[in-house]
């Protein structure tokens, strides 16, 4: 079969079971999950992980998701006598005993850590004195469980790197992504007795993987695979398109380029793409505005875990420039709402579907609506809006600083890249 037909079959197909989905809507409401409603945070998933990994806890199917979980660890510890699972656990093994573990499963024979990072930043010594927290505890095995929305290790901060790589290589520390997790969740399903409890891992793992890998439909993934492997005509088709993505994701990453490139100069700004060293793509407003709108992936090879905000144009703050950073980010919150600061952000944001000033997913490895927004044009508009609220809010430059000593210091510095 060529490509062309393969992919309207599978366009058809999809389309059909669209219009299954929507004429079952009134029965089954495929649409509904209840985790949308309470959109819990890192503290509530953590309460949620914790309640699962928990034998006596009221879903009543004992050890069997815990069970499940040491699998997915790599390790056959048996889950005998009492264990106790706890949120929030004080280090108090260690002399730094103001620090709390997310969650400590203890059993008998081992200690299970679960540090769970969602979007907080590490803490210096942060998972080097959780280890020794866990080392301390145990009275056989121990094991931390780094847990993030893409799988990445500690920080060098937080533990240094020979020293993350020699745990992990004795598998006293695993890092694992919220994919893992929806994978746990998904075959614990499978034995799980209880229709209630499979019904609510459900709705929790289609809400992480709406959340965190961009998969908004479980159901056609299945069905397209099953069509796939329905033959080996089929199966060589659908690899050569898979193959295909990743170039055709490329091209499109340069038809955004010049998409804002071309918004961007239409509004007498500057735009600064992707340079090797950082995953960011930035605009530039003018040569009297100390700021400019950077879009990040916080991953430092692919396109995963996008924020987005104000950032300072010179690579240094200077001192006299204090109050007038301050009076800025002011005006940012009054006007765009809420950020988080840091070194680099006087403002920042994480992208997602439901942030208005950026409805977009923060994962676009796994999620296929960034690349058609990209195609369609939507992505572009959004973009450029918010440049525009930013330099809105920008300008005008907060009184005092034009004529001052400060003002010399509004020029940008030289491009990033």
């Amino acid at each position: 079969m060529n490509v062309e037909n393969f992919l309207s079959e599978m366009h058809g197909r999809l389309r059909a079971l669209q219009f299954a989905h929507d004429a079952s809507a009134a029965t089954l409401s495929p649409r509904f999950n209840v985790f949308n409603l309470i959109e819990p945070g890192e503290n509530k998933i953590s309460s949620i992980l914790a309640w699962l990994l928990d034998v006596e806890a009221e879903h009543a199917q004992g050890a069997l998701f815990l069970d499940a979980f040491l699998k997915v660890l790599g390790f056959d510890w048996e889950t005998t006598g009492r264990i106790a699972v706890k949120t929030e656990s004080k280090t108090d093994a260690i002399s730094n005993f103001n620090r709390r573990i997310d969650i400590v499963v203890k059993s008998p024979r081992f200690v299970i850590g679960i540090e769970n990072k969602l979007w907080a930043l590490d803490q210096p010594r942060q998972v080097r004195d959780y280890i020794d927290q866990l080392q301390n505890e145990a009275r056989q095995e121990f094991v931390l469980v780094y847990l993030t929305p893409n799988g990445r290790p500690p920080t060098t901060g937080s533990i240094e790197q020979a020293e993350c790589k020699a745990l992990r290589e004795r598998r006293q520390l695993v890092c694992l992504s919220y994919a893992e997790i929806a994978d746990w969740l998904d075959a614990c399903r499978k034995d799980c007795r209880s229709d209630k409890v499979r019904t609510f891992m459900a709705d929790f793992s289609d809400y992480i993987r709406l959340n965190y890998q961009g998969i908004q439909n479980m159901t056609g993934i299945h069905h397209i695979a099953s069509i796939a492997i329905s033959s080996t005509e089929m199966l060589n088709t659908a690899l050569s398109v898979a193959q295909a993505a990743s170039v055709a994701k490329k091209q499109l990453i340069e038809k955004l380029q010049f998409q804002l490139q071309e918004d961007v100069s239409g509004a007498g700004w500057m735009l600064e793409w992707f340079c090797k060293e950082h995953n960011y793509f930035t605009i530039r407003f003018d040569d009297y505005t100390r700021y400019a709108a950077r879009f990040q992936f916080c991953a430092p090879s692919d396109y995963r875990n996008l924020i987005f905000g104000a950032v300072k144009t010179n690579d240094a703050d200077p001192a006299n420039c204090k109050n007038a950073d301050d009076d800025i980010r002011s005006n940012l919150v009054r006007i765009l709402g809420n950020g988080k600061r840091s070194p680099w952000y006087i403002w920042e944001k994480e992208a997602n579907l439901k942030e208005e000033l950026l409805a977009v997913e923060d994962n676009w490895v796994d999620a296929i609506t960034p690349w058609i927004a990209i195609l369609d044009g939507s992505l572009r508009q959004k973009i450029i809006g918010f440049a525009h609220k930013l330099h809105d809010a920008l300008v005008p430059v907060p009184a005092g600083i034009h004529g001052s000593d400060c003002a010399k210091k509004l020029i940008p510095a030289k491009s990033d890249s």
